[in-house]
């Protein structure tokens, strides 16, 4: 705003001067300069104003389908200007979002858009985990040429990728239960006790056992034909991914195991159940996978579920992440005087949070999360204080309680945007909060 100001103040004492010169001189060439003054602001807000109205912004991502963990996935953001004027100076607000991993960040960017064309910017996003890479131009805002103006627009423009796990191929896991439920399986095709379905006849082949001729129909046929058949034992293998960890390296080596044990058991044609936890209906998806395109698309599915939990603004969902941390949190119950105190006393782990020692200042709350002092550093002088007679007032926000006698507190709900009482600008927020 300063800049702004700045400036005007210096144009009108240009503008003062020449006046004066022209007054004293009466010379045509100052009068033609003067008028050219005049009227070049005038012309500057009109096509700021013209480009606020007509100006389109579009995202495209440069893969197919999905994307893959540790490689850099390729998006576009097109800037169309159908009209004559030119802003030299366009901002975007560019927002990267991971919605699985709850990892939210923003960018500005600072682009020419020329007439009659517009801009066309290609960002390369690291694809640093898995799930669903989100990226969204929230605002824009345009500057005239002389930098008088500055105008903004929303948009709401979204592309969005499915980032999947990278495959791993040295994994160890336990096949011991798997194969020993095929053989008793294969061992109860006796008489009277076959618990497995015939899925097809076929010819005979060479090598295929003799308890699987369909003699009835080999006789009809005049050749050897093979009962096929599928154990019950293929459709019990069921695999249950835990999608709710807080930390997003946790959570990705959980979906790295889950996508290369799945892959692995399909390439032996081992049918799969995969099991997750539906956040929107409230129950468990159950998806019967075969081939590696199902498992792509399952884990999309399960991208989009955790995505939808957490619908919303972008800059708002920022904030509501950032005041869910665990230092803030502290700091919110009153029990630190600043949030860098906070952060320090959670990262010598002085909290517990439901029992549990937690030291990572980043970690994020959940409803019902009991946050309490630690019993061993009751004792220190920076809580004793919280129980004193002569404790300092807190003002406790309405999402949060906080038990004062027992330096305890439990979060009631997820915080609002009208709960984050400090004057933020969410567009002014940058940093990236995965780390």
């Amino acid at each position: 705003m300063a800049e702004y100001i700045v400036r005007i103040i210096g144009y009108g004492l240009l503008l003062f001067v020449n006046g004066m010169i022209y007054y004293f001189l009466h010379s045509q060439f100052y009068f033609l300069v003067l008028v050219l003054m005049v009227a070049g602001p005038i012309l500057s807000a009109m096509s700021v104003w013209v480009l606020r109205h007509y100006l389109q912004v579009e995202i495209h991502h440069a893969q197919d389908s999905y994307g893959a963990q540790g490689e850099t996935a390729y998006f576009t953001i097109q800037i169309k200007n159908p009209t004559w004027f030119v802003s030299l100076d366009t901002k975007l607000i560019v927002n990267v979002e991971n919605t699985l991993m709850e990892t939210i960040g923003q960018q500005v960017f600072s682009v020419p858009v020329h007439a009659g064309k517009g801009y066309t910017l290609t960002l390369p996003v690291v694809a640093t985990y898995p799930g669903l890479l989100k990226i969204s131009v929230s605002r824009v805002y345009i500057k005239d040429l002389m930098g008088f103006f500055r105008l903004k627009k929303n948009v709401e423009q979204t592309a969005e990728l499915s980032i999947l796990p990278r495959a791993v191929t040295d994994i160890a896991y336990e096949k011991t239960a798997l194969e020993q439920g095929m053989l008793e399986s294969e061992e109860s095709s006796k008489r009277g006790n076959d618990f497995s379905d015939v899925q097809e006849v076929r010819e005979y082949i060479p090598g295929d056992k003799l308890m699987s001729i369909h003699w009835k129909l080999s006789a009809k046929r005049d050749i050897l034909m093979v009962k096929d058949r599928v154990s019950m034992s293929d459709h019990q293998l069921v695999i249950v991914p835990e999608l709710f960890i807080d930390q997003p390296v946790n959570l990705a080596a959980i979906l790295t195991m889950t996508y290369s044990v799945i892959l692995e058991l399909i390439q032996e044609q081992t049918t799969v159940r995969l099991l997750y936890w539906s956040t929107n209906r409230y129950e468990y998806e159950d998806v019967r996978i075969d081939y590696k395109e199902e498992l792509d698309a399952a884990f999309a599915r399960m991208y989009y579920e955790k995505a939808s939990a957490m619908s919303g603004k972008t800059g708002e969902n920022l904030l509501t992440l950032v005041e869910r941390r665990l230092d803030n949190v502290v700091y919110r119950l009153g029990f630190a005087m600043t949030r860098r105190e906070a952060r320090q006393l959670v990262s010598h782990a002085h909290f517990t949070v439901n029992g549990q020692k937690v030291n990572i200042p980043s970690y994020l709350v959940r409803v019902g999360d009991v946050i309490e002092v630690k019993e061993g550093s009751r004792s220190a002088a920076c809580f004793k204080r919280l129980t004193a007679e002569d404790a300092p007032m807190v003002n406790v926000p309405q999402w949060l309680q906080r038990d004062k006698n027992a330096l305890k507190g439990t979060v009631l709900q997820m915080p609002a945007r009208e709960d984050i009482d400090m004057p933020i600008e969410e567009h002014l927020i940058v940093e990236l909060y995965s780390k």
